[in-house]
């Protein structure tokens, strides 16, 4: 991790909350066991001495800062440090910084904070650490309900210790006295497609289509993007059959699947015939819809087909986003049709999504080689006063 980045995570925290007092803390309870003890792991606490100056200096800051109520409510900084630390590997500065939250009863108290130090975990892909939260969380004063239960075994699935779900899935809810939810059953089927364990996937799709539960379009639709994305046509067919069978709609993710392997599949036509029908059953397309479609008529050159549907994906309020916007400038300037680059580049600054700066300097160049000097003059303008934009275009010296 560079000291830049470390630098720019101290600013989030850098000035003192006013008018707040830091809460009393509690002292550190045992470590107990998750009762399939084959998921933790003893690693040993390294000293703060031992970590690089940087990484030391943001320790201690974020310890600082986790002194008030107020800041130990931002999710993003949080986030934006583990996110950093792991990058650089620096996992015994992670497990520092998350242990020290233990000590503030009044919020490990609240399930949600004890399920944020748990996902934390996860995202770190410290998984043994994030049972050790899951397990320690009643001698902190938390009931753990599936919230917590649902935490853990998303952080399994983000730290790929996809081996493990199903056994804690079908462990801890009877041993601990709840039952799975729509998402517990969502998230064991995602870590079996994930491990492209159709059959395994689809048996527990079945387990809750007989639970209280009952046929959920979120399991069916995890099912369904992944045998799209293995090209697995014949069971995702069978699958739209069973929901239908089971009368589960389809929704806008599930023909989002099938568009996707139309698209990739150069089945263009077929594609545009989809669209055509989720309007008139009235499946509304979102923005995952039109980049797809959009996706398709770039690859067959269809530069009206193009236009059409970024005027569609505005005029249904459904905004355009990074990838739009890649795919339309470069697309624009490649057919040569400079009037629409303009337009989207200027959409683009509108609605402050930042896009490449070779992007915006490839249609600033290619006004200036059509002597468009005073839109080349408004487009530069118009990003070097952006915030948005964290860079600044300029005008080639003209011969």
């Amino acid at each position: 991790m560079s000291s830049s980045s470390l630098s720019r995570l101290h600013t989030l925290f850098s000035k003192s909350p006013r008018n707040i007092s830091p809460i009393s803390t509690i002292e550190k309870t045992p470590t107990t066991k998750l009762s399939n003890p084959s998921v933790t792991k003893n690693v040993p606490n390294t000293p703060i001495i031992s970590f690089p100056p940087e990484v030391k200096s943001l320790v201690k800051s974020f310890k600082k800062r986790s002194r008030y109520p107020e800041f130990r409510l931002r999710k993003d900084v949080y986030e934006a440090v583990v996110r950093r630390l792991a990058a650089g590997k620096h996992f015994s500065a992670i497990e520092s910084v998350l242990e020290y939250q233990k000590k503030f009863k009044i919020n490990m108290a609240d399930e949600w904070f004890g399920v944020k130090l748990i996902i934390l975990y996860g995202k770190a892909g410290m998984f043994d650490h994030a049972c050790k939260v899951f397990d320690e969380l009643p001698q902190l004063g938390c009931t753990r309900t599936v919230l917590s239960f649902n935490a853990l075994l998303s952080a399994c699935v983000k730290s790929k210790n996809l081996d493990k779900v199903n056994k804690i899935f079908h462990k801890l809810p009877g041993e601990l006295g709840f039952e799975p939810d729509g998402f517990s059953y969502s998230t064991v089927i995602k870590a079996f497609c994930e491990f492209k364990d159709f059959d395994s996937a689809m048996k527990v799709l079945e387990e809750m289509e007989g639970s209280r539960i009952g046929p959920n379009i979120v399991g069916y639709n995890t099912i369904l993007e992944a045998y799209y994305r293995e090209n697995n046509l014949v069971e995702a067919e069978k699958l739209w059959r069973r929901m239908e069978g089971k009368g589960v709609i389809a929704d806008v993710r599930s023909y989002n699947a099938k568009l996707r392997n139309l698209i990739r599949n150069d089945r263009v036509e077929e594609a545009l015939d989809l669209v055509e029908k989720m309007v008139i059953i009235q499946v509304k397309p979102d923005k995952f819809t039109y980049n797809a479609v959009i996706k398709g008529c770039v690859g067959k050159s269809k530069l009206e087909e193009v236009k059409m549907f970024h005027g569609k994906m505005v005029g249904d309020d459904c905004d355009p986003d990074y990838v739009t916007f890649e795919m339309l400038i470069s697309f624009a300037c490649d057919q040569g049709d400079i009037d629409f680059a303009f337009e989207v580049c200027k959409q683009a600054i509108e609605l402050k999504v930042s896009v490449y700066k070779s992007s915006m300097q490839l249609v600033v160049d290619a006004l200036l080689e059509r002597s468009r000097i005073e839109e080349a003059n408004e487009l530069v303008a118009l990003i070097n006063s952006s915030k948005r934009h964290p860079y600044t275009l300029t005008l080639p010296i003209t011969r």
